[in-house]
């Protein structure tokens, strides 16, 4: 309850908007809500990207080439629920804990554009295909696994001489540096809470 009470206060006069941007998606069917507190010492909680967040990005995006999309620590499914109501795109989520992914596939068992998969990003054989947009959700507790494990990422991207880009939300200024050599194309941030998205050139 602590972690939810601090997550209200950080968000200051703008919880009422927050709040009110919840209510408006959740009465309209969106699905993929839901919060659990992990305790992990590994990974972060599974605290779902602010929709009044996720409005605001489809207004930067909206315009780019976008065909394939994958959320690290896609959760209950909320990100690609809502962005695939606005890009037709392949979607891949990874999620490392059961309850969530269960929760996230019963959204997704019949679309044939969306793959959940129940595993590690890091280690999965398909991390090595490129997507055209990462979602980025402050999975990694760990400041230096974060940086080691996405800055290896990022830098095999810009080496591929692919344009990707990426959607970082709530991460603190030591763990973007792992996009040092990307292009900042926009950034929203309320206290210590928001979103950047780079790009790879």
């Amino acid at each position: 309850m602590k972690k939810i009470i601090d997550l209200i206060i950080s968000y200051k006069f703008y919880i009422f908007i927050l709040l009110f941007y919840e209510f408006l998606y959740v009465i309209s069917g969106y699905k993929g809500n839901g919060v659990n507190i992990r305790n992990n010492d590994k990974t972060t909680d599974t605290i779902p990207c602010p929709y009044l967040f996720l409005v605001k990005m489809l207004k930067d995006i909206k315009d780019f080439k976008i065909n394939s999309f994958t959320d690290i620590g896609c959760g209950n499914g909320r990100v690609i629920f809502f962005f695939k109501k606005h890009f037709n795109a392949n979607y891949y989520g990874y999620e490392l804990f059961e309850d969530a992914y269960k929760r996230c596939l019963k959204i997704f068992a019949d679309d044939p554009k969306v793959k959940i998969n129940n595993e590690d990003f890091f280690k999965s054989k398909q991390k090595t295909i490129v997507s055209d947009c990462y979602f980025i959700n402050d999975p990694i507790k760990n400041e230096q696994l974060h940086l080691d494990l996405f800055g290896n990422m990022v830098e095999n991207h810009i080496i591929s001489g692919k344009k990707v880009y990426y959607i970082s939300v709530n991460l603190s200024s030591q763990k973007t540096k792992i996009f040092k050599n990307c292009i900042m194309l926009n950034s929203f941030r309320i206290g210590s809470r928001g979103y950047q998205i780079y790009t790879t050139k």
